[in-house]
């Protein structure tokens, strides 16, 4: 046999060692793909950086420029991301850092229709989740209905609708042609605490979220305060809940007003003076903060919600409280709870602002 091959001619030897080493090329770059990480695969709560070597590349379908350091701009009318996420019993938040390509008086924000689609329903179907009038850049949040997240088989599409973006060039600020939108930072999706079997909306049953103008929500045992609830509480107990850790998020899905509204808190602040005198809170409502507190003794806390924060689809509106200074008892020397505690909540409520309020 080693014979045989010596007498071939010399072109069928070339011939064959090209054809050997290009088979050993593709079994090693078929290796080296199932190495790399499975596109559009996502796992909860990993942020996901736009910036330059950052993740963001792996989810993008269409509609984006290259990276850039901090950010990645959307490029077009549409843009969409891929995700796989693993099925989801409750709905699923979506937290999105990003500004507009701006520029007043002529375009003072970048209105944006953020589209959930269902890639595995036959024909696709689609649902707008969220309205954003982006300017500045901070976090906009909305969620995903657990219906659009059936498990890392099936691609949960998510498309940011930018009618009016624009390049540089045609807004007289440089010779860049591009067509830009959105300046995208990161990107979190995160599961809610709402438990399985609570978002039917049926007799004796509320969705996820549910609320009405003028409820008194009571968040001590017996209360029905867990269904508002989306992160950083901890469980009910005889008069009130504690936030744990520093930052704690309600979700409230309120009916479209055409005037302000007011958020009521009755509330105390974790505090031990001198060394912690009161507890410091920012009040964010869908990522603008609207109000800071300073918390000690139980009292009644307000913050003025406008009226652009209830027309959006769904009308959810994501109040977040943050608390740098959250402290555990054990660390006051106050017992052996570890918890990181900053208010102590017992009841909330929203009402139509009167003229007094809006008043200075």
């Amino acid at each position: 046999m080693r014979l045989m091959i010596c007498q071939l001619p010399r072109y069928l030897l070339a011939l064959m060692l090209t054809l050997a080493v290009g088979a050993c090329g593709k079994d090693d770059e078929r290796k080296s793909a199932e190495a790399r990480p499975r596109t559009h695969a996502y796992v909860y709560n990993d942020r996901v950086s736009f910036a330059y070597g950052g993740q963001g590349e792996r989810f993008q379908i269409q509609g984006w420029s290259g990276m850039e350091q901090g950010f990645t701009w959307t490029d077009g009318e549409v843009a969409s991301l891929g995700f796989r996420l693993q099925q989801s019993r409750t709905p699923v938040l979506l937290h999105v850092k990003m500004a507009g390509n701006t520029r007043a008086p002529e375009l003072p924000f970048q209105p944006v229709d953020v589209v959930i689609v269902e890639t595995f329903a036959r024909p696709p179907h689609q649902k707008t989740i969220a309205h954003w009038d982006v300017a500045e850049e901070k976090v906009f949040t909305t969620t995903i209905p657990k219906e659009f997240v059936r498990g890392p088989e099936t691609i949960t599409r998510l498309e940011f609708h930018i009618p009016k973006a624009v390049s540089p060039a045609d807004l007289g600020g440089s010779g860049d042609r591009r067509r830009l939108g959105l300046r995208v930072a990161e990107l979190t999706f995160e599961q809610t605490k709402q438990q399985p079997g609570n978002d039917k909306g049926s007799a004796g049953k509320r969705r996820p979220f549910d609320y009405e103008y003028g409820e008194a929500v009571a968040f001590s045992a017996g209360g029905d305060a867990e269904r508002l609830q989306v992160k950083g509480w901890s469980g009910p107990e005889a008069d009130y809940t504690w936030t744990t850790g520093p930052s704690a998020m309600l979700g409230l899905r309120l009916r479209p007003s055409k005037i302000p509204v007011t958020l009521s808190l009755r509330a105390a602040g974790m505090n031990s003076p001198p060394a912690v005198p009161f507890q410091p809170v920012d009040v964010i409502v869908n990522g603008e903060q609207l109000a800071h507190w300073e918390v000690a003794d139980e009292t009644t806390l307000s913050a003025v919600i406008p009226e652009r924060f209830t027309v959006a689809p769904e009308n959810i509106v994501f109040v977040e409280f943050q608390l740098p200074r959250a402290i555990s008892p054990a660390a006051l020397g106050n017992g052996a709870d570890g918890r990181q505690l900053g208010l102590r909540v017992r009841e909330l409520s929203i009402e139509p602002t009167t003229k007094s309020v809006l008043q200075p």
